[in-house]
């Protein structure tokens, strides 16, 4: 209470008078290495919900009828929401088929192939697929090449590898993927995804332009409107935004970015085109939405036969890398956005690969019937989020694919009514969203100098400071993911943070030393030294020079006894193997003592390369050590006597106290035993 009453250290509370009784409960550990084992097949796999109801978001089976009736409201911002996320869809969707230089509807066809793939097969509800930029990107050079008809090959081809990615697991080394290299791929995201809007309020007149309404005279392609037009523009976006953010706040039930496209129609329509003679781009200015059913493309009548390439060696050829570069940013993608909707929905995705199985079969399906295909669409994640999606219900995937179906074959007209400014704005909110704002300040406060940094004007802005390495792979992923693509800015993230890692641990090994004396004499029987620290690679040249090999006793010990070290690698043995032989050298045996079971599988499996060292191992789920012969086979979890070793290592007897090994010559051993007498 804080009147000082309490005993002497000043805390202000009584000391109980009497004991307190507590009770203690053991539960079980729960280590590192259990948080990181993939659930068991039989709760995971998908397959094993045929003939039942799901139980989790990533069954493919659907839960019972009283869940979606019990929880109906949620059903109903589901449906909501896919339906204004495939809003969003179709303006991306025209844009990315510009870029790669085909078909407005070639774009638009992926939107519900792919999309209703991996939203009803997929492990990720909530997510979004379609065409994507990335996809764009690595097929226009070779479009313009050879044109479309090599793009179908392309996209099969891209199915094929992202199938061998989820046959090997790939998805699951998004564990190697650093924060800094998230935090710079959302940046470069928004940044990406804020510089594509730019083209709606440009003129399209170039010879692939899909407008339906010709251009101004005296304008040539990419030049900014201007004027009026301009000025409405800029109004409706602001419109949207303000819509938006009023509706998050006040409006429940309604996906936020549906009441900013309502808004926007509403002065479009009403106030605009009836009350004066100005008007604002709408899409079905921009584009045709409209179409039927895809072909598959070799029966398709408007590719003749000399503008699909032949199926030949040559043509896979061609194919594999262009594919590959697109399957891994694809992968790449998925997995990342996997990531992010896990934490805008706070929940969680233990079969990755079954997304990516979904993704690839969804752009087989895409390339037979003739489109470029498609990915996660990152934007439209966030949206469809955003709007309300949980991640619980496949709802809102399959009804923005389905939407985006009806659009292309009878409600086209509804769809090419909505003004370009409105998804502008839509999009402009997930790129403020996407960004990570405080990021600015976690950079600036690591590369600014530490006098700056302690001033009294920037103390307040710069205690977010973090390893400069991590500003710095922060600034590369973003650059290079912008410059190239999102592949390549994410794996030089996670390259740059590994060296980094292991050049700042290889300083970190370091050993304490333990001399062992005989109890009768006084003289030295063995050094022992505790290693601290993992020994692989990046520390193997360090460890040498930490033993004293000319002044040590005649037997010498390196303990390991903590779970963090151990022997990692080639490297890691190879070091042994020279601290071995430069104690043989001085007729002198060196013994690695307390290795973990984890370290035994290392050396283990090289067991002849083992020469200038013997080593034990502390069992599984024990105390006790196994000592390892090395001219006999290794049989784990069986200790073997002490054997004349190789290379005329002399004959050692063991003696155990408690769980410690003390490790003697013959000599010593009786003398402790005649002191003991």
């Amino acid at each position: 209470d804080g009147d000082g009453d309490g005993d002497d250290t000043g805390h202000g509370y009584d000391k109980p008078s009497d004991p307190i009784e507590t009770v203690t409960e053991v539960v079980p550990s729960f280590t590192l290495q259990q948080a990181h084992e993939p659930v068991p097949r039989k709760q995971c796999s998908s397959c094993c919900t045929f003939g039942k109801w799901g139980s989790e978001p990533y069954h493919i089976t659907p839960y019972p009828p009283k869940t979606y009736i019990r929880d109906w409201k949620q059903c109903l911002k589901e449906v909501l929401a896919g339906i204004t996320t495939s809003f969003a869809q179709v303006p991306g969707s025209i844009a990315f088929a510009a870029i790669a230089g085909v078909d407005p509807l070639l774009g638009l066809h992926p939107a519900w192939i792919i999309g209703f793939f991996t939203s009803a097969f997929g492990s990720r509800p909530a997510m979004i697929n379609g065409a994507t930029g990335v996809r764009a990107a690595t097929v226009a050079p070779f479009v313009a090449e050879y044109g479309v008809g090599m793009l179908f090959w392309i996209v099969l081809t891209i199915s094929l590898w992202q199938f061998i990615f989820a046959l090997f697991s790939l998805p699951r080394l998004i564990a190697l993927v650093p924060r800094p290299a998230m935090i710079g791929f959302s940046n470069a995201l928004a940044i990406i995804i804020f510089k594509g809007q730019l083209f709606a309020f440009q003129f399209d007149c170039g010879p692939t332009s899909s407008l339906k309404t010709p251009c101004p005279d005296g304008v040539t392609d990419g030049d900014y409107r201007s004027g009026p037009e301009l000025y409405f523009m800029i109004m409706q976006v602001v419109i949207t935004l303000i819509g938006c953010v009023l509706a998050m706040k006040f409006i429940r039930g309604v996906p936020p970015s549906m009441v900013g496209i309502i808004l926007c129609i509403i002065v479009e329509w009403a106030i605009l085109r009836q009350a004066s003679d100005y008007s604002t781009p709408i899409i079905g200015e921009v584009s045709s939405v409209s179409g039927g059913l895809p072909k598959l493309f070799w029966n398709d009548p408007q590719y003749p036969n000399d503008a699909i390439p032949p199926l030949n060696w040559n043509t896979f050829k061609l194919t594999l890398w262009p594919a590959f570069i697109a399957a891994a940013a694809g992968a790449v993608e998925a997995v990342m956005t996997m990531e992010v909707v896990n934490d805008l929905t706070d929940s969680g995705n233990p079969a990755p690969n079954q997304q990516i199985y979904a993704l690839a079969a969804g752009n087989f399906l895409s390339g037979l019937v003739g489109t470029m295909g498609g990915g996660a669409t990152i934007g439209e994640s966030i949206l469809n989020c955003m709007n309300g999606a949980n991640g619980r219900y496949r709802i809102s995937g399959i009804v923005a694919s389905l939407m985006m179906f009806i659009y292309i074959m009878f409600a086209s007209k509804a769809i090419e009514a909505i003004p370009v400014a409105s998804l502008v704005g839509v999009m402009f909110l997930i790129a403020f969203t996407a960004f990570e704002w405080e990021s600015l300040l976690m950079v600036m406060a690591a590369l600014m100098p530490e006098k700056w940094r302690n001033s009294k004007f920037m103390k307040r802005w710069t205690i977010r400071k973090i390893e400069r390495l991590d500003a710095i792979v922060i600034i590369v992923v973003v650059v290079l993911t912008m410059l190239f693509d999102l592949f390549t800015g994410v794996m030089a993230g996670v390259a740059l943070t590994s060296i980094g890692y292991c050049w700042k641990i290889g300083f970190s090994i370091s050993t304490t030393c333990e001399l062992v004396k005989d109890a009768s004499t006084g003289e030295p029987i063995k050094k022992i030294y505790r290693v601290h620290g993992p020994l692989f690679f990046a520390t193997a040249l360090r460890l040498p020079q930490l033993f004293d090999y000319k002044n040590d006793p005649a037997i010498v010990e390196a303990h390991f006894d903590s779970i963090t070290t151990g022997v990692h690698d080639l490297s890691a043995l190879h070091c042994l193997n020279v601290i071995g032989e430069k104690y043989s050298k001085e007729e002198k045996e060196f013994h690695v003592m307390k290795l973990h079971h984890t370290s035994a599988k290392v050396l283990r499996k090289a067991h002849d390369l083992i020469r200038h060292f013997t080593y034990t191992v502390i069992e599984e789920g024990t105390d006790s050590v196994q000592e390892v012969d090395l001219d006999e086979p290794f049989v784990p979890h069986v200790a073997q006597a002490a054997v004349e070793r190789a290379h005329g290592v002399r004959r050692r007897r063991t003696l155990t106290h408690s769980t410690r090994n003390y490790h003697v010559g013959e000599e010593a051993l009786l003398s402790s035993i005649e002191t003991v007498v």
